[in-house]
């Protein structure tokens, strides 16, 4: 019996895995350090949801609205709450503006300003 390996088979070798080409469209945008900030301004809202109490974040000088979605995120995930952006504002659901001021001071925040 002829041997399997020497029937005119050649070494086939498994497909190289190519790393898939760069896409930058698909990409959230380069997350913006809170250091850079000038001042960040702090304060509890609850007026027009339903009860509820949020905790605002306006930010100086004005940023993109794609940095803001993207440190929205990362305040989503650091203080374990949610949040999303209204106009120029994040807003971070509950009343957490101690986390939120403890959190930008520990990233270097240059002036972190609370109200109500």
């Amino acid at each position: 019996m002829p041997d399997r390996q020497l029937m005119g088979k050649e070494d086939v070798s498994p497909p190289s895995r190519k790393t898939p080409t760069e896409n930058t469209a698909g990409k959230s945008p380069p997350e913006v350090a809170p250091s850079a900030f000038t001042q960040v301004t702090l304060h509890r809202q609850s007026a027009g949801r339903a009860g509820r109490t949020v905790t605002m974040v306006a930010i100086k000088p004005p940023q993109s609205p794609a940095a803001l979605e993207a440190l929205a995120k990362t305040l989503r995930r650091a203080l374990g709450c949610g949040s999303h952006v209204e106009q120029d504002r994040i807003v971070l659901q509950g009343d957490i503006p101690d986390r939120a001021q403890e959190w930008f001071v520990k990233k270097g925040a240059r002036k972190v300003v609370r109200g109500n």
